[in-house]
């Protein structure tokens, strides 16, 4: 109990006496000079009632004492305080380790503190408030003091019950006629726990309070997306049985009648803008329409979509309100979109932050504004995916500060990502054996954006090892050069081969998703051990040189180059080898990626992803083994040992095929976002043949774990061949790292 005790040592307290003296007892944390100073007590100034009084009232409001009292004897002041112990060690028992991290960032409860009963009974609420909005119930805390040998000192010990998890069984829309649950349940943050609620995939019901006020809001949105302009959702009533915590939940509502569209149109008295734009221009490409049902989704996209026109023709702080009158008797609605465009504004400057290591002027050439231009929204938007693409950053945002009535300031902040790495392991499969890999790559060394790589591998049956160096924007312009120096040594069930050689490829980029280059290759194979077999079928032992051009191009619109959601890639080669050398063929390889974040739909980060890869070649007088077509393995139909699936001699040995094809169809989740781990579930689909592209044809499902680690991409896949034939050599795991989808 607190309390305040004033001795006054003098005959009547209307008689002021001189402090001769002042002093402190019981002080431990707090500094004489400091509690002097709060007490505003000085020697030599007169003593009275009132004075201490106040005294012992400012050093009380602090905080930091328990009990604060005064004696005066002949004008030496002695001023008695019993500090509050401070909290030395907070443990929290009972919960995981997230749960703890993340409790004692809001429990409030920290080391050096003052203990006090008021902050111990906040952080419990917390604790609980914590719980409850993970869905428990009837969470129970308690504590536990320890004081320890340091003076005044307590250990703070919170013991936590966890209470019981409420799991959604009914979810009511009472009233409804024209919309049921199956219809609000994917907008909803409280589902109904599903039958297979326990398996990953289906709802589990359980409750999410924090979002339960939010609910309403969104059935209410769905409705307004069908027409229904009048509807009223109520607040959710939350029915908890405290006998297995169960619950349901129901909404009342009054839907009203559904709207269409009467009339529409966009409309802007700035006479600047309407000499740069027509406002019919503007109504041709908006998504709600005369006699559309109103749509208050589509309502919001027209929204957006004209201020980006407008934005784009330098109005970087446009405004488009919607004037929406009801006809209540018609059931009609008619729209107009007002354009308050406001000032037209240049780019004063590009300041760019974050770039600890990557010059300037790396960040800066991917910007497709500059300084004295008109503020363009759209090129804004692809300066951040160029900046994504390239690999640099794992985060990039781009604002705008207004400096003066017609100028702005464009602010990009990045965040960089780990582009270089250096690795080393050692694995083991059952076709290749023990194999050692070690390499060092780097993306943008040293900040200038280079690329550069140092690999070597051993297994049983290959030595590999190459180096390479690439300058993807030579004086940061769209030219790009590289060059490539490799060798291996490999042995294969039906040949030996030794190659070594080098690539030149220079390339330009058309505008920001297309790059094209030209590659030359020089290298010498030498052949030998050939089976009878493929000596049978014409191949020899010995050697070859094989001089090579090869054009490619390539379209990339993705949103990021780690973990794309949105976009496809798409690239198509075209090698002619033939140029002097003692190969002759000709080879073409088509490719297609496509990524569809389900995010915005569903409210889970799940990824749909797609690839593709189309690939021919074409016997001019000498097509190599070596150079022949092959399927099986982590690029191509997993579950089946690399290069396994393709045309055979008579004696079992791969021969290769000259046409095949592969896809795969992946649907990827998060397992653990802060490790930046995720799962995937594929299906690969391959075929190979001479003549024809399906005179073999293979399939595989399984699961695959990624792992965006400090040295790459690493990936743990588990698969499973469909129908293998007999003599099929599969694998059931495999990994792979520095590679993803």
């Amino acid at each position: 109990m607190k309390k305040i005790v004033l001795f006054v040592m003098f005959l009547s307290g209307l008689v002021a006496m001189e402090i001769k003296s002042i002093e402190f007892k019981g002080l431990i944390h707090l500094s004489k000079q400091m509690a002097k100073e709060i007490s505003g007590l000085q020697i030599g100034d007169s003593f009275t009632y009132s004075k201490g009084d106040r005294a012992v009232k400012k050093l009380f409001a602090q905080g930091y004492f328990e009990d604060v009292w005064i004696e005066e004897e002949d004008g030496h002041i002695i001023i008695n305080v019993q500090e509050k112990p401070t909290i030395a060690l907070v443990e929290l028992d009972g919960v995981g380790n997230d749960d703890e991290k993340n409790l004692k960032s809001i429990i409030g409860l920290k080391k050096g503190m003052v203990y006090d009963k008021p902050s111990m009974e906040l952080a419990k609420k917390r604790i609980i408030e914590y719980f409850e909005a993970k869905g428990y119930f009837d969470t129970l805390v308690e504590e536990e003091l320890e004081p320890l040998k340091e003076i005044s000192s307590l250990k703070v010990l919170l013991k936590i019950n966890r209470g019981e998890q409420v799991i959604i069984r009914d979810v009511k829309l009472s009233g409804a006629k024209n919309l049921d649950y199956d219809d609000v349940e994917d907008f909803i943050a409280n589902k109904e726990r599903e039958a297979l609620g326990w398996m990953w995939g289906f709802h589990d019901g359980k409750l999410a309070l924090p979002a339960l006020p939010s609910d309403a809001d969104r059935i209410k949105d769905e409705y307004l997306s069908r027409g229904y302009m009048d509807v009223q959702v109520s607040n959710p009533y939350l029915k908890l049985y405290n006998d297995n915590y169960d619950a349901s939940i129901n909404y009342h509502i009054k839907e009203g009648e559904k709207y269409t569209i009467s009339s529409i149109g966009v409309y802007s008295e700035n006479n600047e803008v309407n000499k740069e734009i027509k406002n019919e221009e503007l109504a041709d490409d908006l998504e709600l329409e005369k006699g559309d049902t109103f749509n208050v989704k589509k309502l919001r996209k027209d929204i957006k979509n004209i201020e980006t026109k407008i934005a784009d023709l330098g109005y970087a702080f446009v405004k488009v309100y919607p004037n929406v009158k009801q006809d209540k008797e018609q059931n009609q609605v008619d729209i107009a979109y007002t354009i308050l465009p406001g000032d037209k504004v240049k780019i004063r400057n590009i300041v760019i932050g974050g770039n600890r290591r990557t010059a300037d002027s790396v960040v800066r050439r991917e910007i497709q504004l500059g300084t004295g231009e008109f503020y363009n929204r759209t090129k804004l938007g692809q300066s951040v995916g160029l900046l994504k693409r390239s690999g640099y950053f794992s985060d990039v945002s781009m604002k705008e500060k207004r400096v003066s009535k017609d100028e702005v300031d464009i602010i990009v902040n990045v965040k960089e990502a780990r582009t270089g790495s250096i690795r080393g392991g050692i694995g083991y499969g059952s076709a290749q054996g023990f194999v050692f890999d070690v390499g060092m790559s780097d993306k943008n060394i040293f900040g200038t954006g280079l690329h550069g790589n140092i690999d070597l591998r051993k297994s049983d049956d290959e030595i590999y090892g190459s180096i390479g160096l690439t300058n993807p924007r030579i004086f940061d312009s769209v030219y790009s050069l590289g060059i490539s120096l490799y060798a291996k040594d490999n042995k294969q069930s039906s040949y030996d081969e030794v190659v070594k050689g080098g690539t030149i490829t220079a390339g330009r980029r058309f505008g920001n998703y297309v790059h094209a280059s030209l590659a030359y290759t020089l290298s010498e194979t030498k052949l030998s051990n050939l089976s009878q077999s493929m000596i049978d079928a014409g191949y020899r032992n010995g050697k070859s040189i094989k001089s090579a051009l090869r054009p490619s191009i390539v379209f990339n619109n993705t949103d990021d180059y780690y973990l794309p959601r949105r976009g496809v890639i798409a690239s198509t080669s075209f090698e002619y080898a033939g140029l002097g050398g003692d190969e002759e063929f000709i080879k073409s390889i088509s490719k297609f990626k496509a990524f569809y974040g389900l995010r915005d739909l569903i409210g889970y980060d799940l990824i749909l992803r797609y690839k593709s890869r189309l690939r021919f070649a074409k016997d001019n007088g000498n097509l190599p083994i070596n150079e022949r077509l092959y399927l099986g393995g982590i690029n191509s139909v997993r579950g089946f040992e690399s290069r396994s699936i393709g045309p055979k001699n008579s004696k079992g040995k791969e021969y290769g095929g000259e046409n095949s094809f592969n896809n795969s169809v992946e649907l990827n989740f998060p397992l653990i976002d802060r490790l930046k781990i995720r799962g995937s579930f594929f299906y690969d689909y391959g075929m190979i043949g001479i003549d024809n592209f399906d005179d073999y044809t293979r399939s595989s499902a399984g699961f695959a774990i990624e792992w965006f680690s400090p040295i790459g991409a690493i990936n743990l896949i588990f698969s499973k061949p469909i129908d293998p034939f007999d003599n099929d050599e599969t694998s059931s795991f495999e990994f792979s790292v520095g590679t993803s989808f």
